[in-house]
């Protein structure tokens, strides 16, 4: 019994605090950080890959299909060459976008993850472009980055810092993959400011 993410936030309306988001985001970070210890990137993180699974035990949270998932070898640690159509547009990263920018790998889990953590403290898509071309023209721009704040959470610096670091365009410049971004994220959104932050509306 669940739903997908993308369900329950068409449903819910409004962004969350970062308490409130904390559970869900746990719940996808250590899955992915499970999948990153082994060198596996997903390549398509999204909401609609998100489940919800609702128990006598309480909400878990899972991570589904890993169809386009790559098993990167040894050696290959920069990241994975993949197909052009193998992502969500929405939510792809630059250099799954252009790949003269780098190949995809662990730090383009990194990045879509950070566009979860914007959509989940904002109830907005990451991205306000009405077509292809607009989000490959938002998904480049330097000057702004699809971070909470510039999306209209207000959050802390540190948690706007590890969104942005985790949101570079240059793949080169995110956290290397999950794990490190998650324990900088999860210290940072458990101090006592962090927890109370709403967005701003």
């Amino acid at each position: 019994e669940g739903q997908p993410l993308d369900d329950e936030l068409a449903r819910r309306g409004g962004g969350r605090s970062v308490k409130d988001a904390l559970p869900i985001l746990t719940g996808v970070a250590e899955a992915l950080s499970v999948a990153h210890r082994h060198q596996v990137a997903h390549r398509d993180i999204k909401p609609a890959n998100v489940f919800l699974v609702h128990g006598p035990e309480g909400q878990r949270v899972k991570v589904l299909d890993f169809g386009i998932a790559k098993i990167m070898k040894e050696g290959e640690a920069a990241g994975t060459k993949g197909t052009f159509a193998s992502f969500t547009w929405l939510y792809a990263a630059p250099e799954q976008l252009d790949p003269r920018l780098g190949q995809t790998g662990l730090p383009t889990d990194v990045y879509a993850f950070g566009l979860l953590v914007t959509e989940l403290l904002t109830g907005r898509p990451p991205m306000d472009a009405p077509d292809v071309i607009g989000i490959m023209r938002a998904a480049m721009d330097t000057s702004r980055r699809p971070t909470p704040r510039t999306m209209g959470a207000n959050v802390t610096d540190e948690i706007e810092a590890i969104c942005r670091k985790a949101l570079a365009v240059n793949p080169g410049d995110r956290y290397p993959s999950i794990v490190e971004m998650w324990t900088a994220f999860s210290a940072a959104a458990k101090t006592r400011s962090a927890t109370t932050m709403q967005r701003v509306v």
